[in-house]
């Protein structure tokens, strides 16, 4: 089992998993301010939240098989990780969560 959770980890469907629930929730949020304001009826938030839950697998599946890289995104068997720099990565990752939580 801690095979699989290493091969998560490489793979970056954790980040992908925290970023996707953060920005989802704060997708929420502001639909609930707006369309309470606006006077939306019901279905549309409904929808709203259907719509986020159907792209999380969607979300995670691609994390899963594809790799965010300088050149694009790539399939994860196509990459050579002795020329992938993860730290800069990793960075981008943990800053584009911590600015969507600070203004949330």
């Amino acid at each position: 089992m801690s095979k699989l959770f290493r091969e998560l980890k490489r793979r970056n469907v954790f980040r992908v998993v925290i970023a996707y629930t953060a920005i989802a929730w704060l997708i929420l949020q502001v639909s609930d301010i707006v369309f309470g304001n606006i006077g939306a009826p019901d279905w549309v938030m409904k929808t709203v939240m259907y719509t986020l839950a159907v792209g999380f697998p969607v979300a995670v599946f691609f994390a899963w098989a594809y790799e965010l890289t300088p050149d694009g995104v790539k399939r994860e068997e196509d990459i050579d990780r002795s020329l992938w720099i993860t730290s800069l990565k990793d960075q981008c990752v943990v800053t584009a969560i911590i600015s969507v939580l600070r203004h949330s």
